[in-house]
């Protein structure tokens, strides 16, 4: 039994954590494969889990007992909150006002039988992640190092299998198995903003909003001409 585990599709705030998992036993309906990737408050703040996208990405129900079978999420989830909006208490991450940021999903995922002689089955999943908006740099540097976590494998048997596996541990009805997951390039670069860059915004904001402010002044003034006008013709 192998897992292992790559960032793919690194762009922005976004990224997707691919897990490839390969089973030296046969693929079985009585088997699965158990996901659980946790982002602890205290050390993966910057971390989001979206339910919704899960759910897009995602699909369950798939032919034939491989795929996606069952999913989870835990914990509240506010998208557009900055890290800012979050504050430490008893060393966990709250969202002022008391919500917890999403903290785990749990995926339980169907094998499929291959003809490789390292894998008798195997499955692949790709985990949509996205970073929180961090506070701006004051020093010049435009990102962040990110460190995402691996994800706690497990295989997983409801029932006695053709061929016992004695590396697995339980009951008769219910034999378990840790996969150690191995991780290649797991930090990802989380854009900031550059505090130097606040005067140039700050002076280009004042003058667009002056010449707005004259736009307007000018068209309310045209405007009332063109009433006054308009009313001593009818007069």
């Amino acid at each position: 039994m192998s897992c292992s585990g790559r960032l793919i599709n690194v762009h922005g705030f976004h990224t997707e954590l691919e897990v490839a998992l390969c089973g030296s036993a046969a693929a079985d309906t009585a088997c699965t494969f158990e996901i659980s990737l946790e982002l602890r408050p205290k050390d993966h703040a910057r971390l989001i889990l979206d339910p919704y996208e899960l759910r897009q990405k995602l699909p369950l129900g798939r032919a034939g007992g491989a795929g996606i079978l069952h999913m989870q999420t835990v914990g509240e989830i506010e998208l557009e909150a900055p890290l800012m909006s979050y504050e430490t208490r008893n060393g966990s991450l709250t969202k002022r006002g008391g919500l917890k940021p999403t903290s785990a999903v749990y995926i339980k995922l169907g094998p499929v039988a291959t003809t490789e002689k390292q894998c008798a089955s195997s499955a692949t999943v790709a985990i949509p992640l996205h970073m929180r908006y961090l506070p701006a740099s004051s020093t010049g540097s435009i990102a962040n190092e990110i460190t995402v976590p691996l994800p706690r494998v497990q295989w997983m048997c409801t029932r006695p299998l053709a061929e016992p596996d004695t590396s697995m541990t339980g009951s008769s009805t219910h034999k378990v198995r840790d996969i150690q997951c191995i991780g290649d390039q797991m930090s990802v670069a989380v854009p900031l903003g550059d505090m130097t860059d606040l005067a140039f915004i700050r002076s280009t904001q004042t003058i667009v909003i002056f010449f707005a402010t004259l736009l307007l002044i000018v068209h309310t003034w045209q405007t009332s001409r063109r009433l006054a006008y308009n009313r001593q013709k009818t007069v």
